[in-house]
């Protein structure tokens, strides 16, 4: 059986760059009820489940290839639950 070990560093700056586009570097906390391009909604659904704790829906489609977003904000019992998971991965790439 054969492993990769996936740096994690590349993704979460990735993540991060997403939640940046979404609502800049102080609102990350707020609900978020905004129009996205289509194709930027993966991207942007695991950037909110991983900074928020909250589930990022689509509630609409104003045209094409766009839909409109909407998220709850921020959960800390979820946040926390999160970082105990990206511990533990840490600690398996370092066990690798």
């Amino acid at each position: 059986m054969i492993t990769t070990i996936i740096p994690i560093e590349p993704i979460e700056a990735a993540i991060r760059e997403e939640m940046d586009s979404l609502c800049g570097r102080k609102g990350w906390t707020a609900p978020i009820d905004k129009s996205i391009p289509f194709r930027e909604y993966g991207m942007a659904k695991i950037a909110v489940e991983y900074y928020t704790g909250a589930e990022l829906r689509i509630v609409g489609q104003p045209n094409k290839g766009t839909i409109h977003v909407h998220s709850d904000g921020y959960r800390e019992d979820q946040i926390q639950l999160r970082q105990i998971d990206l511990d533990a991965m840490r600690i398996l790439a370092e066990a690798a």
